[in-house]
């Protein structure tokens, strides 16, 4: 079976972050795995985060470049 056809949680829920910069483009790491923000609600008072996110990999795929004339 390859890699990426592997099922990957959801994780939906709020995220304390006040004093924490919050990106919403950035891999967070939640329970030792990590997961990219799909939805996100941020409350600038209480500094709570509510947030959709799936499970995801961050590995860097090795890439080419090749000139063909």
């Amino acid at each position: 079976m390859r890699l990426r056809y592997v099922p990957r949680e959801v994780f939906q829920g709020d995220l304390l972050v006040r004093g924490d910069e919050w990106k919403g483009n950035t891999i967070y790491g939640i329970e030792g795995k990590k997961f990219l923000p799909l939805n996100s609600r941020y409350n600038i008072e209480t500094g709570i985060v509510n947030v959709t996110a799936l499970e995801c990999e961050d590995g860097s795929p090795f890439l080419t470049e090749k000139e063909i004339w």
